[in-house]
């Protein structure tokens, strides 16, 4: 049985954890815990799901967050998400079209539900504010299309950005337009960091 990190954890996130480690078991998927803040990507990674495992920065300051959502990403490859990739795009950035983009976006929109879901079973945080930084996220897929490589903003869930975000998680129609004005507002904190 794989150990959670030194640090306090709710009950709830207890767990989940316990029942997470039983299901990757089950599933022949791995979990890899680093005694690190950060992973690939020059530091710019908390953790991500390669299909076969779950690779998580064990000293994240998101750790049940981060450990959630790529538990997700678990689950969409066991009951084959239709929209899944074959090659990760975080080991190779190289989303071009804003077809591949909207297609990326999907695929987190839809682990982002299912992080809600389970959160909604395991109670493991509030989930009013965790959807605003939901939406951030999304819109974080449109900047780094824009900027053509991969970005991790250190400010995503600055008051700038979250003060701009819907309570409700945005549709799927909505995130086929890049709002530009929020746009601006991440080009400004990803400069002047």
């Amino acid at each position: 049985m794989k150990t959670l990190p030194k640090g306090e954890y709710s009950e709830g996130f207890l767990k989940f954890f316990d029942y997470s480690i039983s299901y990757l078991k089950k599933h022949n998927k791995g979990l890899e815990i680093h005694n690190v803040s950060y992973l690939i990507k020059e530091g710019k990674c908390g953790g991500y799901c390669d299909g076969e495992k779950i690779v998580i920065a064990g000293k994240s300051s998101n750790f049940c967050q981060i450990f959630l959502h790529e538990f997700c990403h678990i689950l969409q490859i066991e009951e084959d998400f239709r929209l899944l990739y074959k090659d990760f795009y975080w080991e190779r950035f190289e989303i071009d079209s804003f077809d591949d983009l909207y297609n990326l976006i999907l695929i987190e929109r839809d682990c982002e539900l299912r992080v809600l879901k389970l959160n909604k079973k395991w109670n493991l945080f509030d989930p009013a504010a965790h959807k605003k930084k939901i939406n951030a996220y999304l819109h974080l897929h449109h900047f780094i299309f824009l900027k053509k490589k991969y970005i991790s903003m250190p400010d995503l869930y600055a008051k700038e950005i979250i003060d701009l975000m819907p309570d409700k998680i945005m549709s799927a129609n909505s995130l086929k337009k890049i709002d530009m004005d929020i746009m601006k507002v991440f080009d400004k904190l990803y400069r002047n960091p």
